[in-house]
């Protein structure tokens, strides 16, 4: 038995910066999960045998079960605290009227993209989503920096465009 303790103190010791970790994440408090995790090893210090087989994963499962628990425990007393979530509560997610007008004009931009000469191409897309400087381009392409500019500003005028005639 005293074998049995022993090695579960010292998976407990060798889990202990993780769990904390853990748990401190899941309850949202480091001071909580510090009282989780030294809640974990009370209970898996109680049940020797149970976890004598596998105790790494028998103490994960306690702590995960210890960590559920606080959460519903502090959802209901958030409940209430507060009282049910209204529905008056504005939702700001888009609408499917919105979602399809995105959709579409992320099309019309893909369209216009494709069309335009590859160097131009290239440079918008180091500036506008690899967010590179016209001065790293510039070295890159060997050309100057006004260049470059004069070729994003090309690409994104033609996008323009491409967008204003889609509506």
């Amino acid at each position: 038995m005293g074998d049995t303790k022993d090695e579960l103190l010292s998976t407990f010791r060798s889990e202990l910066p993780r769990l904390r970790r853990f748990l401190s994440a899941l309850s949202g408090c480091p001071a909580s999960g510090e009282d989780l995790a030294q809640e974990t090893w009370l209970r898996l210090s109680r049940h020797p045998d149970r976890s004598s087989r596998a105790p790494k994963r028998f103490l994960w499962r306690i702590a995960r079960n210890l960590a559920i628990d606080f959460c519903r425990r502090s959802h209901h007393r958030d409940q209430k605290r507060h009282g049910p979530i209204s529905e008056d509560i504005p939702d700001h997610a888009p609408t499917p009227e919105t979602l399809a007008i995105a959709r579409s004009e992320v099309a019309v931009m893909r369209k216009a993209l494709s069309r335009l000469p590859t160097r131009r191409r290239a440079m918008f897309a180091a500036v506008a989503f690899d967010g590179e400087s016209c001065r790293e381009i510039a070295l890159r392409y060997g050309v100057s920096k006004r260049t470059v500019e004069l070729e994003v500003r090309k690409a994104v005028e033609h996008c323009a465009d491409a967008i204003r005639r889609a509506r």
